[in-house]
């Protein structure tokens, strides 16, 4: 199964980022956003300019998102 991940650079009021990460991309209550600190992005969403692509496996380059999705994963159901 395919998931997106999203590269943020820059964001709402227009500042760069300087080492621009791939973000797991998350759709919470409508709006995609990063999955680590919640940054809304997308057309009529934000003015934050990225760049964003579908993958199958991997991709994901943040510490924060990866951290996040091995703690759930480790949760025993």
């Amino acid at each position: 199964m395919a998931h997106t991940v999203v590269k943020i650079l820059t964001n709402d009021d227009g500042d760069e980022y300087e080492n621009p990460q791939w973000h797991l991309s998350w759709d919470f209550d409508g709006s995609d956003r990063t999955f680590c600190g919640g940054e809304v992005y997308g057309l009529g969403e934000s003015i934050a300019t990225y760049k964003s692509k579908s993958v199958e496996k991997g991709g994901i380059t943040c510490g924060r998102c990866l951290a996040f999705i091995k703690q759930i994963k480790s949760v025993k159901l």
